[in-house]
């Protein structure tokens, strides 16, 4: 019931009013913001976590969502593992996230880790770009 409850209406939070004790309920979703970007994250772990407190949800139930470990989840979480793209839908569901702007994500942190250990930075980037542009028309045809 709970379930139907939430998928209808969203997730809700109870927020304190600063004017007084009573609460309120605050709708919340949490998205992925094209318009601005993220504050940084040492790594995409972080930025589950940062999401998942926000829910305000244990680990353990959001390991049981994702169908993973909670072990597997903290060691996400402290980067010290990385989480597999194909858990990213159970993953946006789970955060209440667009999956495609959860995926740009993933995504840019991969790249970020691959030219951090490569050494070459912005040269890559430029590199990728030139790539992006002579492979991107042949995709439309």
């Amino acid at each position: 019931m709970i379930t139907e409850f939430l998928s209808f209406f969203g997730k809700c939070v109870l927020v304190p009013q600063p004017e007084s004790v009573d609460y309120y309920i605050q709708a919340y979703t949490p998205s992925v913001n094209d318009d601005k970007p993220l504050p940084g994250y040492p790594h995409f772990g972080a930025f589950i976590k940062k999401h998942r407190e926000e829910l305000h949800i244990t680990q353990e139930s959001f390991a049981k969502k994702i169908r993973i470990d909670r072990g597997q989840l903290s060691r996400i979480e402290c980067g010290k593992k990385s989480i597999k793209l194909h858990k990213l839908k159970a993953l946006s569901k789970a955060l209440y996230l667009n999956y495609q702007d959860l995926k740009k994500e993933y995504y840019s942190y991969q790249l970020a880790e691959i030219m951090d250990e490569s050494g070459y930075g912005e040269s890559v980037l430029v590199s990728a770009r030139e790539k992006l542009d002579y492979l991107s028309p042949r995709k439309n045809l």
